[in-house]
């Protein structure tokens, strides 16, 4: 299972040598475009190729609602959801194995979000959901298609290659395996509880960053994903949080010379390591969080409502992006180097 193609604007710039072939019980479709000028007439932003009535289409109406059709779910906005110049992201994944399916719709600009599950559903051919070419008044950022079924919001992960200490020194990510002992931010000596991987497409909110050393403590450069937790320390981090270490996301950390996001491959794999309690993977003396059990099991929609409250919560406290680029600007004013 993986990426079936993907599009960088209009140019189809990934396809799976099996694509045609491929089992679509289950599937994800991403993309993100905007319209280029008012509409005086709906506009079809996705339609599959078949002509019939099992074809997935996306719509854009004048009155600024977006409408989605794939068999028997229809969803729409309400008026005003998507304008003129504005960017749409969609998130649409599907099964017919009993999971059923969700679909995201989120106005990048104006923050506006519609989020519904739909019955279990799944096209019978690839040409149901692979769409036309867009017209004349449509911009496209990105597009692809997968075989799984992906969460909106996935798991934070490390490129396979990112080296984490253990007992008997720096092992890749890859190279973990369930039982295998890692040495952590807290000092202890951990157990690997479970170790997955997903395969993403390098593009939009999905793209991977790349953290170059030395900065953040690396001893080499690492590929992340954008919504990886680093721990974060230092007097600017007390002074502003009132602790001594505080996690923050990757993207909300991110600058020029730093960090940058990677668009080398349209596909990377990441990793992503529970541990028997949460704690921080060690990459030189980079502290990369694991993840947390809530996370896991929500990104594979199951129920989280049993769990203890220390696998819900983090063992640092987590800052957002307005905290994290308070931290930021402190950190350039009183050491810009590391900055």
């Amino acid at each position: 299972m993986g990426w079936l193609a993907i599009w960088d604007g209009r140019k189809l710039t990934h396809v799976a040598r099996d694509a045609r072939r491929a089992e679509l019980c289950e599937g994800t479709i991403r993309f993100e475009m905007h319209l280029r000028g008012d509409i005086q007439t709906p506009v079809i932003l996705w339609q599959g190729r078949t002509g019939t009535a099992r074809d997935l289409r996306v719509l854009a109406r004048p009155d600024g609602t977006v409408s989605f059709e794939h068999g028997t779910s229809i969803v729409e906005t309400q008026p005003g959801f998507l304008l003129s110049g504005e960017p749409l992201h969609l998130h649409y994944s599907w099964s017919r194995l009993g999971h059923g399916g969700q679909l995201v719709l989120k106005n990048l600009q104006t923050g506006a979000e519609s989020t519904t599950f739909l019955s279990a559903h799944a096209p019978r051919e690839l040409a149901e959901i692979v769409p036309e070419t867009p017209g004349p008044m449509l911009s496209v950022s990105y597009a692809g298609v997968a075989n799984h079924a992906l969460p909106d919001i996935p798991l934070p992960g490390l490129d396979g290659a990112v080296k984490v200490a253990t007992p008997d020194g720096p092992v890749p990510v890859a190279r973990l395996g369930v039982g295998a002992k890692v040495l952590t931010r807290s000092g202890r000596e951990q157990t690997v509880r479970w170790i997955g991987k997903s395969e993403r497409m390098a593009r939009g909110s999905d793209a991977p960053v790349l953290l170059r050393a030395p900065y953040f403590g690396l001893f080499e450069d690492i590929l992340v994903s954008r919504n990886q937790p680093l721990l974060l320390s230092g007097c600017e981090v007390e002074y502003l949080f009132g602790h001594e270490e505080v996690l923050a996301q990757v993207e909300d950390i991110r600058r020029a010379g730093a960090a940058r996001i990677s668009l080398a491959q349209p596909v990377v794999t990441l990793h992503h390591v529970l541990l028997d309690d949460h704690d921080c993977l060690m990459s030189g003396r980079s502290a990369l969080a694991s993840n947390l059990l809530a996370d896991v099991l929500a990104a594979e929609g199951k129920s989280t409502a049993r769990l203890d409250q220390a696998d819900r919560q983090s063992a640092w406290p987590m800052i957002d992006r307005p905290s994290a680029q308070a931290w930021l600007e402190m950190l350039s004013q009183n050491r810009p180097a590391a900055a």
